[in-house]
């Protein structure tokens, strides 16, 4: 598992609270003073009747044939599977039920995923922390995320406040079902993200947004015809209060 500057130290720990515990940020004695998210997507609750992940608000378009879901796929260590309906446009999108991130001064942030994506150029897609909304792949106003858009093979890191987003381009090409581990890590002041654990370059400092809660966000959405899948292995959060 590549991963990011902070936490490269302990790279071999994939346990993360216990590399929160080696940092001194950290400690185990005083864990009050951080916060973290964690889904390896081993289980998933499932509403009886619909299907439809509990723990997270979902969103779906479903014009074509078949259904737009998040399921889990068979995989050791657990995979969430986002399939898009076979139509173009037809995607899902889950967001964490509470906005329970913000890149506030001073609160060192740490996010990590680890995602394969269905295909290179025909497909959108968003990973990140973004403001709840219905429709993340059709733009955010606020939010710190990874995104692909139909038509480009590259893969962009923005950040976004008010509308107003500063976008790093191209930080890597995608190569379609390889796995690719996304991170970005806030020092209370800037952003930094990390392709594959190797930084894209100079760290974001403007455009944080710094005055909205952020949720959990995952989108796919299909960019032709054809039913897709796109899995995702985990995903990590974990912030200093």
């Amino acid at each position: 598992m590549a991963i990011g500057k902070l936490h490269s130290k302990y790279k071999d720990d994939t346990l993360l609270a216990t590399r929160n515990n080696l940092r001194m940020e950290f400690p185990a004695a005083n864990f009050d003073r951080a916060y973290s998210f964690n889904d390896d997507f081993i289980t998933l609750a499932t509403d009886d009747t619909t299907g439809d992940p509990t723990e997270y608000t979902m969103n779906v378009v479903e014009a074509g044939a078949g259904d737009s879901t998040a399921t889990l796929a068979d995989a050791v260590g657990g995979v969430l599977r986002l399939t898009s309906a076979a139509n173009e446009n037809d995607g899902v999108q889950l967001q964490t039920k509470s906005e329970p991130f913000m890149l506030a001064d001073d609160k060192p942030l740490w996010y990590g995923v680890r995602v394969k994506f269905p295909k290179a150029t025909q497909f959108d897609g968003a990973f990140g922390l973004c403001i709840t909304t219905t429709t993340v792949t059709d733009g955010v106003t606020d939010g710190v995320f990874f995104r692909t858009v139909d038509g480009d093979a590259a893969l962009d890191f923005i950040v976004e406040k008010d509308s107003t987003e500063t976008s790093t381009e191209a930080i890597t090409t995608i190569t379609t079902n390889t796995w690719y581990t996304l991170e970005f890590e806030f020092d209370g002041t800037n952003v930094e993200a990390f392709v594959d654990g190797t930084s894209i370059g100079a760290a974001a400092a403007t455009n944080i947004p710094d005055n909205e809660e952020l949720a959990v966000t995952f989108a796919a959405t299909n960019g032709e015809s054809g039913a897709v899948n796109t899995d995702v292995d985990w995903v990590r959060v974990t912030q200093l209060r």
